[in-house]
Order: C-alpha cells, then sequence, then structure tokens
C-alpha cells in the first residue's frame, strides 16, 4: 500500500495487481483540505509481517477480514476483524499478519485530523462502528473511478464527502462505559497493583481484574492514562524501586523481587533504560547521579 503522483493506491498482493483511484480527476479536493494524506484497501496473504517505520501521520485501520498484530520495541498488541486501530504519529513498528488472509481499509491522515490521536503515547484498539459502510463506500469509489476516468466529479466529490463524514464519525465515537466510570474502575486496578508488585501481573491477568477483554482494557488505558497497561506497569515498578534504593539498605536482588523483576540483572537493565543511570549511581548519588525519568 502506497501512495503515487495523487493517487489512492490498492495493492493486492495476493492477485499481484495494483488497484488506483487518481485524485487528480478533481472531487477530491475535501480529502486534502481535511488532512487526509492517502487511503485504500489492503489485502495481504496470511504469515506476512510489513515494517511502517516512523511515520509523520496518523494511521487508522479497519480490519474487515483477519487480524493484524502490531510490534514494537516494547510491546505488542493484535487488532481483529471488526477493530479498528489508531497508530500515532512516529510510533515505530512493524505489522503483521497470522493464519489469516487480511483485508483493511487503511488510512494516513496529519496529525491535525485528530489531536487526541495525534498525541496518544501509543497503539489503540476500538470496536469499529463504520467499517462496513466505508469498505463499501471505497468499493464503490473505486468501481466508479475505473468506470469513468476523465468524468464524473460530483460523483467524486459525493463519495468524497461520505467517506470524510464515516470517518470523523468513526473518531468522534465515545467509549463506554463513560469516562468517568473507566476512570475509577481503572485507578481501583492500579491500586491493587501497586500494592503487589511482586506478583507477576501480565496484560491477561489485569484486564481479568477490570473485567475486560484485552483489547477494550488496552485503548481503555490510552484514552484515560495516556499510556499502554505494560508501559505503566513498568512505570510503577522501576519507581518504587527507585524509592526502596533511597529509603532501605535492601540488596538489589531483594528490590528487584519485591518489585517484580526475576533477577537484579532485569532490574538493573530497565532501571537504565527508564532513568538513564544504573541503580547503584542512583543510591550514591541520588541528586546528581541519575536524570529524571521521561
Amino acid at each position: 500500500m502506497f501512495m503515487i503522483n495523487e493517487e489512492i493506491i490498492v495493492h493486492d498482493i495476493s492477485r499481484e495487481r495494483v488497484r488506483s483511484v487518481p485524485l487528480r480527476l478533481g472531487g477530491f479536493e475535501v480529502f486534502q483540505q481535511a488532512g487526509i494524506v492517502s487511503m485504500g484497501i489492503d489485502d495481504r496473504p496470511p504469515c506476512l509481517s510489513w515494517g511502517e517505520g516512523l511515520s509523520p501521520t496518523i494511521l487508522f485501520f479497519w480490519i474487515r477480514q483477519g487480524h493484524v498484530g502490531v510490534r514494537s520495541a516494547h510491546e505488542r498488541i493484535m487488532a481483529r476483524c471488526g477493530d479498528l486501530l489508531i497508530i500515532p504519529p512516529c510510533f515505530g513498528k512493524e505489522l503483521y499478519t497470522e493464519e489469516e488472509s487480511l483485508r483493511a481499509l487503511w488510512l494516513h491522515a496529519l496529525p491535525s485530523f485528530h489531536r487526541q490521536w495525534a498525541e496518544a503515547a501509543g497503539p489503540s484498539i476500538r470496536s469499529s462502528q463504520t467499517g462496513n459502510v466505508l469498505d463499501a463506500l471505497f468499493e464503490a469509489m473505486l468501481w466508479e473511478t475505473s468506470r469513468r476516468q476523465q468524468e464524473g466529479q460530483d460523483a467524486y466529490r459525493l463519495f468524497a464527502q461520505l467517506v470524510l463524514h464515516y470517518v470523523r464519525q468513526e473518531a468522534a465515537v465515545q467509549e463506554s462505559p463513560s469516562q468517568a466510570e473507566l476512570h475509577e474502575r481503572l485507578a481501583r486496578l492500579w491500586e491493587k497493583v501497586s500494592s503487589s508488585l511482586d506478583w507477576p501481573w501480565d496484560l491477561e491477568s489485569m484486564a481479568r481484574q477490570v473485567n475486560m477483554s484485552v483489547g477494550h482494557f488496552h485503548r481503555s488505558m490510552v484514552i484515560c492514562y495516556g499510556v499502554s497497561p505494560i508501559k505503566r506497569l513498568r512505570q510503577l515498578r522501576l519507581e518504587r524501586g527507585a524509592e526502596l534504593l533511597l529509603s532501605s539498605n535492601l540488596s538489589l536482588e531483594a528490590i528487584a523481587e519485591r518489585v517484580g523483576y526475576g533477577s537484579a540483572y532485569a532490574f538493573s537493565n530497565a532501571f537504565y533504560r527508564y532513568f538513564k543511570c544504573r541503580p547503584g549511581r542512583y543510591r550514591s548519588h541520588p541528586r546528581t547521579g541519575h536524570a529524571q525519568a521521561p
């Protein structure tokens, strides 16, 4: 999937063919005015991965068939059929399929298109409200432009306006339960996690505590806290470890065990990545020996 000479490109790998909608025909100005850079349909065979790199745009990915995973330096999440996957700008990632062929509608938009998603700390997944409508609209738009290459600007403009309407409707959908209820449920979870950091918490066990699916839990965390659950857990563990370094004479091994790390070596490496300082130096030079955590 890519964009060449102001055309929407649809690359069907399984059939080795490319279908495109020439934006230069006119009628698609509404996309450019709204900040939409490119969009298309992606059909990929199973067991395939492809790199996206650091893109300056927001990537919206409506999964219509199969599922797609996102693999980054620190976490992995999976979006399934019916989900909307949203990846913020400049987020280094690799996308991959597994056992099923993938069909998805994707859209790249400038950060100005939707500030909330542009400023998110990581990818989020939510149930799509309009993916089937968008899929049908885009297929119809492909058919219309292939049938009438140099005419019908009014038809193209109508398609573009409808697509933009449903994309904006999707972006504006409010999550349920309410934000206040969601914050309360998550706050109770993190109180429990904070009091038992030595427990082997993972994404699934935390999601069970709040009676959510893994996908719902992940996107709820991004909406309410701006970070993924695993990143939040890592922050709590390392910040508690830093407190123990300064307030106790516990050995590095004992501190690592208390905050949920399997060894002093693993704790030390994670601590350095977070604070840019080794635990020993942090303990001996609490004011000058470390940088602030990011």
